[in-house]
């Protein structure tokens, strides 16, 4: 999601809102929640393990906001361990190998490389002789 400007005002209010009391359930839950829905899970994860991680000791908001919070928490952990196992599932499928024709697609380039160096090598050679004089292109009137 793209953040606008009406979106960086919001974030920065709910931050500061936060940011005078880190222990105020109501105030976290709102700033996480829209920390949230912008993709910035870990931010989540690590505000919360920092203020919230004993929240019972912390009691600033009642139970309803002590479940919500924990639920946004939650949320950000699943999200963060759901794109972790698709990289690593993405990443898999690179290395095995492929199992339609785009191994014979790089089979083919390959070929078509080596075959077009191989001619850059060849007319290199053959202009350097040329230069030093190897080949002659003078007809022998003998």
């Amino acid at each position: 999601r793209k953040i606008t400007p009406d979106v960086m005002k919001k974030l920065y209010y709910l931050e500061n809102y936060y940011e005078q009391d880190p222990t105020n359930q109501k105030a976290a839950y709102r700033y996480f929640r829209e920390l949230n829905r912008h993709g910035k899970y870990h931010t989540v994860v690590r505000l919360y393990n920092r203020y919230f991680d004993d929240y019972d000791k912390r009691i600033k908001g009642g139970a309803v906001f002590r479940e919500k919070l924990r639920e946004q928490f939650e949320y950000a952990e699943d999200t963060i361990y759901s794109v972790k196992r698709a990289i690593e599932e993405n990443e898999e499928e690179v290395i095995l190998p492929e199992s339609n024709n785009k191994g014979s697609k790089a089979i083919f380039y390959k070929m078509i490389d080596f075959g077009c160096k191989a001619v850059y090598w060849a007319l290199m050679v053959y202009v350097g002789l040329i230069l030093i004089g190897s080949i002659d292109f003078k007809k022998d009137s003998t």
